[in-house]
């Protein structure tokens, strides 16, 4: 015989002694829902009297997200064994789980109800599941805030509270500003901010590394003072640190309006919480210092060529979208490479330091200065950014290069050369404003300019003289060239006295090059070189033939002084000029 059916057989006094002293949670419904008896222990769990209680419908007890189940559902169970599960409210708002074990009395007038709390095994379930989640969605997302929102709004629905809340250590402050939370929101939507010193439980919280528990703020013992507690009317929290090695980044907060005391598994699952919070967060810390190292000069901090070209983009959309403009200046300095060579490598990297923070002087908010490497930097100027202000921009950089740069012991003026490109004038991508800056520095550095704006009929002039020196570079490689020899004859006598060698090109498509184009271009690229060794050989071989054949002819070749002066191929056209000696002369 199970105890409802003993107690059923009890005298009606002898059941109401019962129920005013067992510590079960005994209940006596009739067939239509209403309470007709409670043990005592009724009113500890739920926070109310029994003569409050009794007399009510049961479904009024029941939480209002949970279905209720019927008195005839109570009688046949939830399952094979008889039992029921379902939250009861609380008087101050919150819950318990209850697990019912339902019989009918013997006379079949009421239903005999023994009920067991199971809120722990509930909340541990939930717990679980709440740790799994965050886990799963640390791995997934990428947006830290979706982090923070479900973990504030797992804690409190895992833990049955009103309040939760995350909050991040200010750098150089001594505050903690609130990321996320739930219930602890302001109605104008201002941000929230706690203390980080020790009058706070998060202050506490992270200057300890321990979990802190307050089971009533309104105790005259309280050790802190909790800014949110008279505005949210919060008496009770568990507070613990978010971080991992150390490293502290924050602190993880659980409240509710009433007095309680939290057991050890809610603090150890604020941990496990806060455990996850702090490897997403130092996980999301090393990818963003591996992004940061991937798209920033480690000398300068500045934006490198790949960053850059990624906000050359954006600017260019958004400046298509508004009709509007923007520039970019490619700088490059003068005589940069003189100071590696003499003062060395230091004090090179000291003058790309502080020309960094002069750069950056001169653009205003959305800008960027980037370097490019070496001592090659540019300028993204976004903003109403018409061609006018570009230049202004472009005088600026000017004027901060008059300063000479400190370096220990001396003090070291440079001056530097910028090409300036506007969009859309000058290009509508990166890639040609990037190549139309580069050909308009060079004019710049070329003519002691300080700055030159882009001219497309120079850069036309730039490009033919660009593909004339591969030609001529081809003609050199593949026997492209030729040597006339101009006779020199005695007026007297009317003999041969000698030849001179004269170097010619005839181009296919292109016709005859004239000495005056293709000369002075070898001289500037440094093709004069292969040339003149080449002109030497050709005229040391043909004056060589007319000796065996019986003509004494000498051949006169003019060298490049560019030639000789170079200790590359000054020793080749030595030994060039001594085996064809006496037949060839030097011009």
């Amino acid at each position: 015989m199970d105890r409802a059916d003993r107690l059923g057989e009890l005298s009606a006094a002898d059941q109401e002694q019962f129920f005013a002293l067992s510590r079960s949670l005994f209940a006596v419904v009739d067939r239509d829902g209403t309470v007709l008896r409670l043990s005592l222990s009724w009113e500890q769990l739920l926070g109310c009297r029994r003569e409050d209680l009794v007399g009510r419908h049961f479904a009024q007890f029941a939480h209002p997200d949970d279905v209720v189940p019927t008195p005839a559902q109570l009688l046949a169970g939830a399952d094979a064994a008889g039992r029921i599960e379902n939250r009861c409210l609380r008087a101050d708002g919150s819950s318990v789980w209850l697990r019912w074990d339902v019989h009918g009395a013997p006379d079949g007038s009421a239903i005999w109800c023994i009920a067991r709390d199971v809120t722990h095994t509930h909340r541990r379930v939930a717990q679980q599941q709440v740790v799994a989640e965050l886990g799963r969605l640390a791995l997934d997302s990428t947006d830290p805030e979706e982090l923070l929102a479900a973990a504030v709004q797992g804690v409190t629905r895992a833990l049955d509270l009103p309040y939760a809340s995350v909050a991040q250590l200010v750098p150089d402050s001594p505050l903690m500003r609130v990321r996320a939370a739930v219930g602890a929101v302001r109605a104008d939507g201002s941000p929230l901010e706690v203390p980080s010193d020790l009058t706070s439980l998060s202050g506490r919280a992270v200057a300890t590394g321990q979990a802190q528990v307050v089971g009533d703020a309104h105790h005259p013992g309280a050790r802190y003072t909790a800014p949110l507690v008279a505005e949210f009317g919060i008496r009770s929290a568990i507070c613990v640190a978010i971080g991992r090695q150390g490293a502290t980044w924050g602190a993880l907060t659980a409240a509710d309006r009433v007095v309680r005391h939290p057991d050890e598994g809610e603090v150890r699952f604020l941990e496990q919480v806060a455990h996850v919070l702090a490897t997403a967060v130092e996980r999301r810390e090393v990818e963003e210092q591996l992004h940061h190292q991937a798209t920033h000069d480690s000398l300068t901090g500045l934006p490198n060529r790949q960053l850059l070209r990624e906000r050359v983009d954006t600017a260019l959309r958004r400046a298509r979208r508004t009709g509007g403009a923007m520039g970019l200046l490619l700088c490059d300095l003068d005589g940069f490479k003189d100071i590696n060579d003499s003062l060395g490598h230091a004090a090179g990297d000291s003058v790309l330091q502080q020309l960094a923070e002069r750069l950056l002087s001169t653009v205003g908010a959305g800008s960027t200065v980037a370097r490019l490497g070496g001592d090659e930097f540019a300028l993204c100027i976004v903003g109403p950014a018409t061609e006018l202000e570009v230049l202004g921009v472009a005088d600026a950089v000017v004027q901060v290069m008059r300063r000479p740069f400190a370096l220990p012991g001396l003090d070291v003026p440079l001056s530097i050369s910028i090409g300036v490109t506007v969009s859309p004038t000058h290009g509508r991508d990166a890639s040609t404003l990037l190549r139309h800056a580069d050909v308009a520095m060079y004019r710049a550095k070329a003519r002691g300019l300080g700055w030159a704006l882009y001219d497309a009929q120079v850069d036309a002039a730039r490009g033919e003289r660009l593909t004339l020196t591969a030609d001529l570079r081809a003609a050199l490689e593949r026997g492209g060239l030729a040597l006339h020899y101009q006779p020199v004859v005695d007026l007297a006598t009317g003999r041969l006295h000698s030849v001179e060698a004269l170097c010619r090109w005839t181009q296919p498509g292109r016709g005859v090059v004239p000495p005056s184009t293709f000369i002075p271009l070898a001289e500037q690229t440094g093709l004069i070189r292969p040339l003149t060794a080449w002109v030497v050989a050709e005229a040391a071989t043909q004056a060589q033939a007319w000796w065996d054949a019986g003509h004494d002819v000498r051949c006169a070749v003019n060298l490049s002084m560019a030639a000789v002066a170079d200790d590359r191929t000054s020793a080749g056209l030595l030994r060039q000029l001594v085996a064809a000696a006496p037949r060839l002369t030097v011009e």
